[in-house]
């Protein structure tokens, strides 16, 4: 368990587009596209667009129960 979070510790707290991308194993225009459809929470910088960690694993974890809810 320890080891869990010192590893959740030394991630970051922003994730790039980019690296959202690679966590969701989504290609560049899907990851663009659910960010312009305000679908996936972010938040800007000027031009720099950032989506804080914890708002992502909040989001998978509430469209995971949603999927459940659906299949029932």
């Amino acid at each position: 368990m320890q080891d869990r979070k010192t590893k959740l510790e030394n991630e970051p707290l922003l994730l790039t587009p980019r690296d959202l991308g690679r966590l969701l194993r989504l290609g560049r225009n899907k990851t663009y596209e659910l960010i312009a459809s305000g679908t996936i929470p972010v938040l800007r910088f000027g031009r720099a667009i950032r989506i804080p960690r914890l708002a992502m694993e909040e989001w998978i974890v509430e469209q995971s129960r949603r999927a459940v809810g659906e299949g029932r």
